[in-house]
């Protein structure tokens, strides 16, 4: 019966696996396309990367122009963006470029919902398969060989533009070539008793009883995702039968073959190599990194890009022992692996300024931006790109000791087909596969339920509560911090100005890469406005400072400056009684979900206030009441810019007295003052009360 299951489940993951291939003139003929242009270059498509442009173009630098740009990864890769954007800036200070980012959770999905609605950024970060599967006939992305004058074509390989060369267009420009390779935490594997890294498949099944025996049950010197897993069954099957996965858009392995590829990957968890996959979908994370078994050095070893290793090593709690290990080959007929074009820079057809945009992608990976890039999204692949990037000194060493090792092993082509997003995700097909097979006699087990193993686990205070009983919290479940009530006057300094018509929720705070942060606050408030405002986090941190100060006793020298000012008017704060916080502006914020957590992150934050022409949503307003920020509007105007600061006498009287309006005063950095008025628009006596306590926990734990 088991045989007859893997049978049928190894059918429905070729055909899963396949399923994006030959069931189009057009895919089949992009897929042969770019099975044959990444070996060899012909000179027909030598000639055409060459091309002159249809035209001569001329960088516009005096007009004001506004350029988007998109990309996914870890915060280091985030930092070298910006930073490049803005010298990108500096060059071209008529040039404003809007950076939209996150991890690569849920990354694709959103993107490619962009690219169909034709709303993708002008300028984008794309994955080599998305060339294949969302512009199959050149739809979507512009042929940069028409902006050859532009951006310097020739510092990149015929072979790696014919793998960006898709009906006959080149859509992108690759930014690097990449491939799989194992990093490991030599920390664990020395108090597992190991002292080398794992180099055969004997290895990693001695590591895995090493693990268990001296460090325990939730000990792994593996750890790797459901895609993962498939990635390393291919390298598995390549290395041991010596045939590609695909050749010619046809899967060339039988079904008893990838039988034995998944019997690979049970071996690895029957022998506590790695983790089930329930197991990792409990620890509730969406990428290793952020899990805390990762952090803390309880999964040890990681199968990942090499581009990747700058991330996994910044979450260790303890970094000392992280290492690029060795390509592992799993049998005698070839090397196995894969190297590809592991992401490309394209400029959406959607563009209004294609040539300032070629001129972007030029800086960035030719010119001065490729130093501050380095390797942040792998090995340049560039020439000059990677000149500029090592007479900067900004190539990462682990970085480029993973790449060298991963060039110098694979043997194998790769299908641009086997990154699409209908590949990575086959538990569904697989299931249904398995539910739909009719020569399976299918039984169930007993089963009993132990109720003294749920007795001696699970802490049961239903009518005999304990008081003094310590909560346990989870690795990444945190409490929430403790707000202060409102003072009498409220001093808010303002640390974001967005004048876009609407601000979304997911734009305050980000889905998908978060979601593994959703019962952990603080983790959670980085990620708030990170894909508007890069700055918020740090800018709202640093007003949290001062009123810690405050609090401590002290005067701030920047406080005490705006209440100096302040006193030219006649007013005369008294810093005991006058909280300090942060506040944004936006035109109209909270359009969207109703997650509450847009409104808690600024609070943790921070932030006592929003100020706005108006709110999107009823419930975005609600929940800045129930987290205690005070939802101000405006009439007409805004008397104030970023980073002014906004004085608020007598704020809480006017809330619980119900007044209609309030006075505020705006301090600018150059010392001026211009006074005005806020309103809070309706609000229940629930709800005024609520604010003047700090927070709906406040409330309820006074009333």
């Amino acid at each position: 019966m088991k045989k007859a299951i893997s049978l049928g489940v190894a059918a429905a993951m070729a055909a899963t696996l396949l399923a994006g291939c030959g069931t189009a003139a057009s895919s089949a003929a992009a897929s042969s396309e770019a099975a044959s242009t990444a070996d060899s270059a012909t000179a027909e498509s030598t000639a055409a990367s060459e091309a002159a442009p249809s035209e001569a173009h001329e960088i516009n630098t005096t007009d004001p122009i506004e350029l988007t740009i998109s990309w996914w990864g870890g915060d280091s890769r985030h930092e070298a963006y910006q930073k490049a954007l803005e010298a990108f800036h500096e060059k071209y200070p008529n040039i404003t470029v809007s950076p939209t980012y996150g991890a690569w959770s849920g990354w694709e999905e959103k993107q490619s919902t962009a690219l169909a609605a034709d709303q993708g950024s002008d300028v984008m970060q794309v994955n080599w398969n998305w060339l294949y599967q969302y512009s199959p006939t050149g739809e979507k992305f512009v042929d940069l060989r028409e902006y050859s004058d532009i951006i310097d074509l020739s510092q990149w390989s015929d072979t790696a533009k014919n793998a960006c060369t898709v009906a006959d267009s080149l859509q992108a420009v690759p930014i690097s070539m990449t491939g799989r390779i194992f990093y490991w935490n030599m920390n664990t594997f020395k108090q597992a008793g190991i002292e080398q890294v794992p180099a055969s498949y004997d290895d990693l099944i001695a590591a895995g009883k090493a693990f268990q025996e001296k460090l325990g049950d939730d000990y792994y010197p593996l750890a790797i995702g459901q895609y993962d897993r498939m990635i390393l069954m291919t390298f598995y099957l390549e290395s041991k039968y010596g045939k590609a996965w695909v050749e010619n858009n046809e899967c060339q392995y039988s079904e008893e073959e990838v039988v034995d590829g998944l019997n690979f990957i049970d071996s690895l968890e029957d022998n506590h190599v790695i983790p089930t996959r329930p197991t990792m979908i409990a620890a509730g994370f969406d990428s290793i990194d952020k899990s805390q078994e990762w952090i803390d050095g309880k999964y040890a070893g990681i199968f990942e890009w090499d581009s990747a290793p700058s991330k996994y090593q910044s979450a260790l709690a303890d970094n000392s022992g992280f290492t690029v290990g060795e390509e592992i080959k799993f049998g005698d007929k070839a090397n196995g692996g894969f190297s590809k074009v592991s992401m490309g820079m394209a400029i959406t057809k959607s563009c209004q300024h294609p040539v300032e945009a070629a001129a972007l992608i030029d800086f960035l990976w030719n010119g001065d931006g490729a130093a501050i890039m380095g390797s942040e999204c792998g090995i340049p692949a560039s020439t000059a790109g990677l000149a500029s990037a090592q007479a900067a000194d900004a190539v990462k060493p682990l970085v480029l000791e993973a790449n060298t090792k991963v060039l110098a092993f694979v043997d194998m082509p790769l299908d641009p087909y086997y990154e699409s997003s209908k590949l990575k995700d086959t538990t569904d097909a697989l299931e249904a596969a398995a539910s739909e097979l009719t020569d399976v006699e299918y039984t169930v087990p007993d089963y009993h339920f132990e109720q003294g193993v749920y007795d001696k686990r699970v802490y049961n205070g239903w009518g005999h509560p304990e008081p003094d009983y310590a909560l346990k919290f989870g690795p990444n479940i945190k409490d929430w911090p403790e707000q202060p009530a409102l003072t009498d006057d409220l001093l808010v300094k303002i640390v974001s100005y967005i004048t876009d018509p609407v601000t979304t929720t997911d734009e305050l705070i980000p889905s998908g890469e978060t979601s593994s942060f959703r019962s952990n606050p603080l983790r959670l408030a980085e990620f708030t406005l990170s894909r508007k405002d890069p700055a918020y986090v740090p800018n709202a941190k640093a007003v949290k400072a001062l009123d810690e100060q405050r609090k401590a006793g002290e005067l701030p020298a920047e406080v005490a400056r705006v209440y100096d000012d302040l006193k030219k008017l006649g007013y005369a704060p008294d810093a005991a009684n006058t909280n300090i916080g942060s506040a944004i502006f936006a035109n109209k914020p909270g359009d969207g979900s109703a997650r509450e957590q847009a409104a808690s992150c600024q609070r943790v934050l921070g932030a006592c206030a929003n100020i706005a022409k108006e709110y999107a949503t009823k419930r975005y307003r609600s929940n800045c009441i129930n987290w205690g920020m005070l939802p101000f509007t405006l009439d007409e105007g805004t008397p104030f810019e970023y980073d002014d600061c906004i004085y608020l006498p007598g704020v809480r009287k006017a809330l619980l007295e119900a007044a209609d309006t309030m006075p505020a005063v705006a301090v600018k950095p150059d010392g001026s003052v211009k006074e005005f008025t806020v309103k809070l628009g309706a609000l229940t006596d629930a709800e005024r009360q609520i604010l003047a306590d700090g927070c709906l926990i406040n409330y309820y734990k006074n009333n």
